[in-house]
């Protein structure tokens, strides 16, 4: 059996890497040519993050990564101020959006779902 050396990335690494992963073969699945552009030619920008994306990016950061989960949200932060769906509601509505996701706040129900608690 051949060795196997494992590679400790950060996201960033990871991401800017050319590694595949399944973002990537979701993308090449819904259109080669968008792959191609985006991450092979590199002449058109990845699409901005769905909600959907962002959500389950702070779950993984949250339950895999905590450490990283405060510097994502303060990056997610910024961006939630021109999302239609907190127009008008202030600060304390996007805190509380991306305070549901945080680390903590699974830590407790995970604990309570196995009888931690």
């Amino acid at each position: 059996m051949a060795d196997v050396a494992l590679r400790t990335w950060s996201a960033a690494e990871y991401h800017a890497s050319d590694a595949i992963s399944r973002s990537r073969l979701v993308d090449f699945e819904d259109s080669p040519a968008l792959f191609r552009d985006v991450h092979v030619a590199r002449t058109r920008p990845a699409p901005e993050p769905s909600r959907a994306m962002e959500i389950g990016t702070l779950l993984h950061l949250a339950v895999l990564e905590p450490a990283e989960w405060q510097t994502y949200r303060e990056q997610l932060r910024g961006r939630l101020v021109d999302k239609p769906e907190f127009a008008g509601k202030g600060a304390r509505a996007r805190e509380e959006y991306l305070d549901k996701f945080s680390p903590q706040r699974f830590r407790s129900a995970w604990r309570g779902a196995v009888g931690l608690s």
